[in-house]
C-alpha cells in the first residue's frame, strides 16, 4: 500500500518528474499519520500543498507564541521570490533585501 501511495507521488502529485527523498519522506509520513489516524482530511494533491503541510507542522511544534499559519505560509512564499527576483534563477537572497520584504508586507 506504501509503495503504491509512493509511486501516486511520483505520478500525480510530482508530474512524472524525479523526487527527492525529502519529498517522498514528507509525502511517507502523511501517509502514515493519515492510516493511524492521527491526521484529518485528504492527502496533499500537489507538492505546494506537501509543502505548506510541512511548514503547519514546523510551526505548530516551536514551543511558546507561535505566528499563524497564514503568516508562516506568507513568509514562506516571501523569502523564495527574494532569491529569485533579481534573475528569475534560483539563487541566495540578499539578506538586507529579504528583511526589507517581510517587514514591507508585515506593516
Amino acid at each position: 500500500m506504501l509503495a503504491k501511495n509512493l509511486r501516486n507521488l511520483k505520478t500525480e502529485i510530482a508530474g512524472y518528474r524525479n523526487i527527492t527523498v525529502l519529498l517522498a519522506k514528507l509525502y511517507a509520513d502523511q501517509l502514515i499519520a493519515k492510516k493511524q489516524g492521527t491526521r484529518d482530511g485528504n492527502l496533499p494533491d500537489n507538492i505546494a500543498e506537501l509543502m505548506l503541510h510541512y511548514l503547519n507542522q514546523v510551526n505548530h511544534s516551536v514551543p511558546g507564541e507561535k505566528f499563524s499559519d497564514y503568516t508562516v505560509h506568507k513568509d514562506a512564499k516571501i523569502i523564495p521570490w527574494e532569491c529569485l527576483k533579481p534573475t528569475y534563477r534560483s539563487a541566495a537572497a540578499n539578506r538586507q533585501n529579504a528583511r526589507s520584504a517581510l517587514g514591507e508586507e508585515k506593516a
